[in-house]
């Protein structure tokens, strides 16, 4: 009856085993398919007509820590703040990083003195008034948005948010661009990276050195999650980067083109004769803690 009984179990066990590595196979062959089908794309897309991309021979070099850390860098511009409502109910302070009250949080984006600075609570924005809560001046209800996740400046009468649906269950992080005049809302893109692993980034040409004499903005966001798996388990980064623009031409902005990883994640923008000239990070996301950083890679946008 034991040896019976001990052969049986024997029997579940090699089942159960046959059934894990059958599911860990199942998933290395999905991942290998997955990769072999995005190695066969194109590592960038034109979003625009007139689109010329072309690599320039590759840095030697990394790209330099202070734009790989999304902590320190969004650009030219400076992303809205976290602060807390006091118990007065009108008044705000700064908030540190280790304090988590999401109650009494609100979005801070302060502007220079010429344009107005708002706060943001749920779905509803009021005027920032020298660390008080001032009118209520208009409200993200087209759809009603929910949790913010990052606010930043793109010219004098546009912001970029990220943000989740006020319905959404679940984290769902949409990109909207948002008139300060009427608070319209135009949705930009859905599936946007983590904001807080990298956030978008808005870099703003000097008209001095632009031969048209205007200021142009390209902003870089988000989208989609690469999946990297090694001993210490899995990490992340974008699967793609894309490149938009707002100046003359496009004064409500235009993508121009959509990077995929392999590409390289789009981290910095210079303007070279007219020309862009954007630089990628391509190494996998484990390779700062792991091994050295690979070299940048450079790609030329001709327009």
């Amino acid at each position: 009856m034991i040896d019976n009984l001990n052969g049986l179990v024997a029997i579940v066990v090699i089942f159960a085993g046959l059934f894990v590595a059958g599911n860990f196979l199942n998933f290395v062959r999905k991942k290998i398919v997955e990769n072999a089908e995005l190695n066969s794309d194109n590592e960038y897309e034109p979003l625009a007509p007139n689109i010329e991309i072309d690599e320039i021979s590759e840095n030697e070099n990394p790209l330099p820590e202070n734009i790989l850390n999304p902590e320190s860098d969004t650009g030219d511009v400076s992303a809205a703040e976290r602060m807390l409502i006091l118990d007065d109910g009108l008044t705000i302070r700064d908030k540190n990083k280790f304090e988590f009250d999401p109650d009494n949080e609100v979005t801070v984006l302060k502007r220079n003195q010429n344009l107005n600075s708002f706060i943001f609570k749920d779905h509803k924005v009021f005027k920032f008034d020298d660390y008080k809560i001032g009118n209520k001046v208009g409200e993200l209800s087209d759809p009603p948005l929910g949790l913010i996740r990052s606010v930043l400046p793109i010219n004098e009468n546009r912001i970029l948010i990220a943000a989740d649906l006020a319905d959404s269950r679940y984290p769902d992080t949409h990109l909207w661009q948002v008139s300060t005049d009427t608070f319209e809302q135009k949705e930009i893109a859905k599936d946007i990276y983590f904001i807080h692993k990298r956030p978008s980034k808005v870099f703003m040409s000097d008209p001095n050195n632009d031969p048209t004499k205007n200021q142009e903005i390209i902003v870089i966001y988000y989208t989609g999650e690469e999946r990297f798996f090694s001993y210490g388990g899995g990490e992340t980064k974008p699967k793609h980067s894309v490149v938009r623009v707002y100046n003359n031409q496009y004064p409500e902005g235009q993508d121009l083109v959509e990077f995929n990883y392999k590409a390289g994640t789009i981290l910095d923008v210079k303007w070279q004769n007219g020309s862009l000239i954007l630089f990628g990070d391509p190494s996998p996301p484990r390779s700062a803690a792991s091994k050295p950083r690979l070299p940048a890679r450079v790609w030329k946008l001709t327009r």
